[in-house]
């Protein structure tokens, strides 16, 4: 026979992981904007990449939003019969629809977050890459000048 405490551990353990999910979240979103107010990081950076750390906090803070709506979810979805009489309990239907398009929000936060994360990292990669070149030729040019190698045999 099934040991009913089995399930209500389980579920408060499952509860406790997504706390402490929601807490580390929190901590790096705001240790973040906390360090980069700080060292004046925001001055620094081209509009592109603002809007591509601002849209990162919102996809950031909405996930732990929606965590901490699945936590309560995962609470109250535990704690309700699933039947009611003979037939379905309404309310742990819609709690448990509920869980569920959460957690699909999650998926597709996620995958957002890591389709925005590759177009900024092969923007940024191409930046490097054409400030590597214009450093090279401006270096080049340099050592033409002094040489005397100005393009003129």
């Amino acid at each position: 026979m099934p040991n009913p405490n089995a399930a209500a551990t389980a579920s408060a353990g499952l509860i406790l992981g997504i706390f402490i999910l929601l807490v580390t979240i929190g901590m790096v979103v705001w240790l973040r904007r906390a360090r980069s107010a700080r060292v004046g990081f925001a001055e620094i950076l081209t509009q592109d990449d603002r809007k591509y750390f601002l849209y990162q906090d919102i996809r950031r803070t909405t996930v732990i939003v929606i965590l901490a709506l699945l936590a309560i979810a995962l609470i109250f979805g535990t704690r309700i019969p699933y039947k009611v009489g003979e037939r379905p309990n309404p309310l742990f239907v819609q709690i448990w629809t509920g869980a569920i398009g959460l957690l699909m929000a999650l998926v597709v936060l996620s995958s957002l977050d890591w389709a925005a994360t590759r177009v900024y990292a092969k923007r940024r990669r191409l930046e490097l890459i054409e400030q590597g070149v214009a450093l090279i030729e401006k270096e080049t040019k340099a050592r033409n000048d002094r040489t005397g190698l100005n393009g003129r045999h």
